[in-house]
């Protein structure tokens, strides 16, 4: 039973060990160059990874900002990720709608474990098994903190452009 819960375990906790070199900032897969998620498959088990090097400073996730440059970023707490089929945007998925789940690793800073303290690295998993397919547009939706002539301000954002395509049933059997 040990070695069941172990490798359960270690399939559920991504590890913050992605490479972001001298990057201040960063996210792996990279959205913004047009990375993606993993493709899955209806009825199979799927599993990725995103990676999150999360700034020391708050302007380096929203330049427009109107405060000093040199403003610690407190932390910051994904709220919510929705998919939408691409080309129904009207219609809203949460990930369990789809069979998946969001798994977060903030490496115990914090109770909430989808909250990430600045100037960290950390990683959240996406996990379960997809039971729809398509080509879904998934956006994060995130709320950074900072502490501001000491009170706590929140400013909510989100980031779009993120794409996951589960497709039928992989019924490839090598034949």
């Amino acid at each position: 039973l040990f070695a069941l819960y172990a490798i359960t375990f270690s399939y559920s906790q991504c590890l913050s060990d992605f490479d972001f070199g001298d990057d201040a900032f960063g996210i792996s897969p990279d959205f913004s160059t047009g990375e993606s998620l993993e493709d899955g498959y209806v009825d199979d088990d799927y599993y990725d990874v995103i990676h999150m090097l999360i700034p020391q400073y708050a302007l380096d996730v929203d330049s427009t900002l109107p405060i000093p440059e040199t403003l610690e970023l407190d932390s910051i707490e994904l709220l919510s990720i929705t998919l939408s089929e691409v080309g129904i945007p009207d219609i809203i998925y949460s990930p369990e709608e789809l069979g998946l789940g969001i798994v977060c690793n903030n490496n115990g800073d914090s109770e909430n474990p989808c909250s990430f303290l600045g100037n960290n690295q950390y990683c959240a998993s996406i996990e379960g098994v997809p039971n729809t397919a398509g080509l879904f547009n998934c956006t994060i939706t995130i709320n950074g903190w900072i502490g501001f002539q000491g009170f706590p301000v929140s400013q909510e954002t989100s980031f779009d452009g993120i794409t996951l395509e589960i497709l039928e049933a992989n019924n490839d059997f090598g034949c």
